[in-house]
């Protein structure tokens, strides 16, 4: 369900700034879902990280041990706060004028992570 909250404000995104055009589209669609795919790998067993056309997240190995030694009660808050990290750095790359929304406003319960691994996410978008 969080999911469908930040494609709509990515959709948003990509009308208010009319990057509506098929081929356009199709790129940034294309990297948007890299982003979400590659979070996504961080918190399976069997998920490979794509380096499609993409750098791979700088220690991707590490943030995924740490992840693994999670408190299995918060890993889905863990998630949705590695979501929303991710989709405000590819959003505020992409429209740098953007309004960043609050996780909140997401309705996601935002974990407290360590800065040198939101530095990474952040970074990986930036």
């Amino acid at each position: 369900m969080i999911v469908s909250k930040f494609i709509w404000n990515f959709f948003q995104g990509l009308i208010t700034n009319r990057d509506n055009n098929p081929t356009k589209t199709s790129v940034i669609m294309y990297a948007y879902f890299q982003m979400l795919y590659n979070i996504g790998t961080l918190f399976e067993n069997n998920g490979i990280e794509s380096n499609d056309r993409v750098l791979p997240l700088e220690n991707y190995n590490e943030i995924k041990r740490r992840i693994c030694s999670t408190n299995k009660n918060v890993i889905h808050d863990l998630f949705e706060t590695y979501l929303y990290i991710g989709h405000n750095a590819f959003m505020k790359k992409l429209y740098p004028n953007s309004i960043q929304l609050t996780a909140l406003d997401y309705g996601v319960n935002q974990i407290p992570i360590s800065s040198n691994i939101i530095n990474n996410i952040t970074a990986y978008y930036l």
